[in-house]
């Protein structure tokens, strides 16, 4: 069975590939540069998904390599989702069939509150470089004991 959010974020990421695909013409918006954190450490690698929260312009999206991403988007309020999978071995298309050919099967490794149901919100300025950092927790801090 596939995973809801992966079917999310696939939707996502076609509608941003439509919307914001390779024309020919020249990038349009302001450029977002940032770094991506996971428990301290460069997030080795995923993607990020900003989408305009005032309704002005697409959305958009970059790969996140080694903690670094760079996109063009216009100004403006966002929500951010970032996602990073892992993968974590094979699995039947059809599971109830001894014949069924297999895929892939990935986990996506950060909490819901970065993705599906993200929390990240950034402003992009006009006329120029914005600079972001997201550090992010794999899971929620331990509880002191009582």
């Amino acid at each position: 069975m596939i995973n809801q959010s992966r079917i999310l974020f696939l939707l996502l990421a076609g509608a941003i590939a439509v919307t914001g695909g390779c024309s020919g013409e020249k990038p349009v918006g302001d450029i977002v540069q940032g770094t991506v954190n996971l428990d301290g450490k460069p997030l080795e690698k995923g993607r990020v998904n900003v989408v305009p929260t005032d309704n002005v312009g697409a959305g958009v999206g970059a790969e996140i390599v080694n903690g670094k991403f760079e996109l063009r988007i216009k100004p403006g309020p966002k929500l951010v989702q970032i996602t990073s999978d892992k993968f974590v071995g094979k699995q039947k298309v059809y599971p109830d069939d001894p014949q069924s050919t297999t895929v892939d099967k990935f986990e996506q490794i950060l909490p819901d509150k970065y993705n599906k149901a993200t929390e990240l919100k950034m402003d992009v300025k006009a006329g120029g470089k914005t600079q972001v950092k997201f550090d992010l927790e794999s899971a929620a801090p331990a509880q002191p004991a009582k």
